[in-house]
């Protein structure tokens, strides 16, 4: 699977999860599954997700930007060069 497919889709899982709770909380059945106390805590959460999903999208979009803007090609790394960085 190749890696920004893999990232979209972590992406809106994690914003499917948030609108899902973010629903429930509005709706004020959060309770029917969540103890009053960790509210509060749920809500943290939902917008720990929120932020996680924002940040993998604009990752992705940094990630196609790079790539239309680097076309060309680069030389593949040397053996000797990969074994230099290597520390012993």
């Amino acid at each position: 699977m190749p890696k920004r497919l893999y990232r979209s889709f972590q992406a809106l899982l994690l914003l499917g999860l948030c609108v899902f709770f973010a629903s429930k909380a509005a709706s004020g059945q959060l309770t029917y599954y969540i103890n009053l106390r960790f509210v509060p805590l749920t809500i943290f959460g939902i917008i720990l997700l929120a932020v996680l999903a924002q940040t993998l999208f604009t990752e992705i979009k940094r990630s196609r930007q790079s790539e239309q803007e680097d076309d060309h090609e680069h030389a593949p790394v040397s053996q000797t060069c990969g074994s230099c960085s290597c520390p012993c």
